[in-house]
C-alpha cells in the first residue's frame, strides 16, 4: 500500500474544499434565483395595481387613497427586495471567487505532481539510456575476446 505524501494530502484537502465551495456556489445561485423570482412577482403586483389605479379614477376618493397607499407599500417592498437581490448577487460573486480560487489551487497542485512525474520519467529514461550505453560498450569487447 502506497503511503500518501504531503502533496497528495494537500490535493485531497483541496478537492474537498473545491467540492464544498461548489456546493456553496450552487446554494447561492439558487438563493439568487429565488430572490429574483420574488422580485418579479412583486413587480407584477405593482404593475397590476398601478393599472387598477389608472382605471379607478372614477371610483370614490377613499378607495383611490387605499389603492395608492397599497402601491406605495408595494414600491417599498420592491426596494427592499432589490436590496436583497443585490446582496444575493454579492454572495454569488464571493462564493464563485472562492470556488475559482480552490479550482486554481487544485490545478496548481496537479501541475506540481505532473512536473515531479515528468522529472522522474526523465531520470528513468536517462538511467535506462546509460545502462544501454554501458551494455553496448561492453558487447563488442566481449565478442572480441571470445574469438
Amino acid at each position: 500500500m502506497k503511503h500518501a505524501g504531503p502533496i497528495e494530502i494537500l490535493i485531497e484537502i483541496t478537492k474537498k474544499n473545491r467540492d464544498q465551495a461548489a456546493a456553496e456556489l450552487g446554494a447561492a445561485l439558487a438563493e439568487q434565483r429565488q430572490t429574483e423570482d420574488k422580485l418579479a412577482v412583486l413587480e407584477g403586483y405593482l404593475a397590476d395595481y398601478q393599472s387598477r389605479a389608472r382605471l379607478a379614477r372614477s371610483t370614490d376618493a377613499s378607495r383611490l387613497a387605499n389603492l395608492r397607499a397599497f402601491t406605495a407599500q408595494l414600491e417599498s417592498a420592491l426596494a427592499q427586495q432589490r436590496a436583497i437581490c443585490a446582496q444575493a448577487a454579492d454572495r454569488v460573486a464571493a462564493t464563485r471567487a472562492g470556488w475559482e480560487r480552490e479550482l486554481r489551487r487544485e490545478r496548481a497542485y496537479g501541475s506540481i505532481v505532473e512536473r515531479r512525474a515528468s522529472a522522474a520519467r526523465l531520470v528513468d529514461r536517462r538511467a535506462q539510456q546509460k545502462q544501454q550505453d554501458e551494455f553496448a560498450a561492453r558487447a563488442p569487447r566481449s565478442a572480441a575476446y571470445s574469438a
